[in-house]
């Protein structure tokens, strides 16, 4: 095999690397996050979408893997602005979950889809994605797809 042929993979290889993929980070001020989100929901006329986890949930790493794949990347992409807000073990960004009435309270990943002046159209209230690893890339487009058809213009 040629350097070419490596330098492929490499490069293939690089693009789904864990430093890419949309994750949940303990440092960023979800109020901050949020802001940016809405001007940006705003002038793109879409929603956004908060998603609260943590990086050691095992579901909420599979969530984050298909938001940036087919068939679930193409159904959010115009429809939601993502913010991922770091709820640690139960112990981090809770003043901002309150808000929302503790989405991620019955498993996370939890979300709130908000429309683009911040009122929430939907929370999740009964650990609905908590076990979103075991859902088919289908269904779980499908239980998305269902939601933002609820609250489209």
């Amino acid at each position: 095999m040629g350097i070419g042929w490596w330098v492929a993979v490499l490069i293939w290889s690089g693009l789904l690397t864990a430093a890419e993929l949309p994750h949940y980070n303990p440092e960023e001020k979800p109020e901050q996050a949020l802001a940016t989100a809405l001007a940006e929901a705003r002038e793109s006329g879409r929603k956004v979408l908060l998603l609260f986890g943590s990086e050691w949930c095992q579901d909420c790493r599979s969530l984050n893997r298909r938001l940036m794949q087919a068939p679930l990347k193409d159904t959010l992409d115009d429809a939601v602005v993502i913010v991922h807000v770091d709820v640690g073990n139960w112990d981090r960004n809770q003043d901002f979950a309150a808000r929302y009435d503790h989405p991620e309270a019955r498993g996370i990943p939890a979300l709130a889809l908000l429309d683009a002046e911040g009122q929430a159209l939907m929370v999740t209230r009964a650990g609905e994605l908590a076990n979103v690893s075991s859902m088919g890339n289908a269904a779980l487009n499908d239980w998305f797809r269902t939601r933002l058809r609820q609250f489209s213009r």
